[in-house]
Order: C-alpha cells, then structure tokens, then sequence
C-alpha cells in the first residue's frame, strides 16, 4: 500500500524461504572481511559472516527474515520482520529476534530489532536490538522496491 512516497507493510508470519519476487527491501553485507559483533554480557568479540535480509511482499502480507550467520560454526542469530517502510530511498525494518545463538546461547526469544539505513550499493547496515547485540554496523547493499 502506497501512500505518497513511503511504502507501509504489516504481516502475519515470517518465513526463511522467502524468495526475491515481490520483494520491498533485501539486503546483504559484503565487507571484504567477516565482521565481528560484541556480545554485551560476556563483551566476548564474535566473528560473523555479516548481515541477511530479506522483506517480501506476497499478497498485501508481509514475510520478513534475518540473520547473522557465525563464521566458522553453525551458531547464528536471526528472527523476522514484521514491519517494513521504505520512504525517500532509505528503509527501516522492525521485527524480533526470536533466537540467539552468537551471544546468548537460546532459542524461543522475542526480543524487538530494528534494521535501517539507506537503499543502494554503498549502505551502512545498522541493527539494533533490546539484548546481548544492543547494536551493529554492517556494510553492505541493500535493495529496495
């Protein structure tokens, strides 16, 4: 739903297997070495293998994903997007996090994030969250539509 030059998307679930048709916003970090994410309790330095992202729209529902894959192990972090806006080529994205095995070690969370910056080639990816990872920055590409 259009409404002057922002795009508003509410939705029911989230999927991992969102596929790129109909997309509003994806993104990826593509820095030339993995980044690491602080973990707030323990201020324990942890490689990544960035950001992914990912908010489709398939019959005016919105099914939004997120992760933060661990370099070198099967740990990640990541949750779903329940909320998208894209306004004047930048974006922000709201959802949970809904399990965090980077930091904290647990699943069945539901902690609120938010991803948000700029649509293009040349984006700073910033995540923020209520937990363990209060917040990041990401280089990466980001396309909105």
């Amino acid at each position: 739903m259009a409404v002057g030059d922002s795009t508003r998307i509410f939705a029911k679930d989230a999927t991992e297997n969102a596929g790129a048709e109909g997309a509003i916003v994806e993104g990826q970090s593509d820095s030339p070495q993995f980044p690491s994410v602080i973990c707030t309790a323990s201020k324990e330095k942890v490689p990544t293998m960035g950001i992914r992202f990912s908010a489709v729209n398939a019959t005016q529902d919105l099914a939004g994903w997120w992760n933060i894959p661990g370099s070198g192990s099967r740990n990640n972090t990541g949750g779903h997007i329940s909320h998208a806006m894209v306004q004047n080529r930048t974006f922000e994205l709201t959802g949970t996090m809904d399990y965090d095995y980077l930091c904290a070690q647990k699943g069945n969370l539901y902690y609120e994030i938010s991803i948000a910056d700029k649509c293009g080639l040349e984006s700073v990816i910033r995540i923020t969250s209520n937990n363990e990872i209060s917040s990041h920055d990401f280089k990466g590409k980001v396309n909105c539509r």
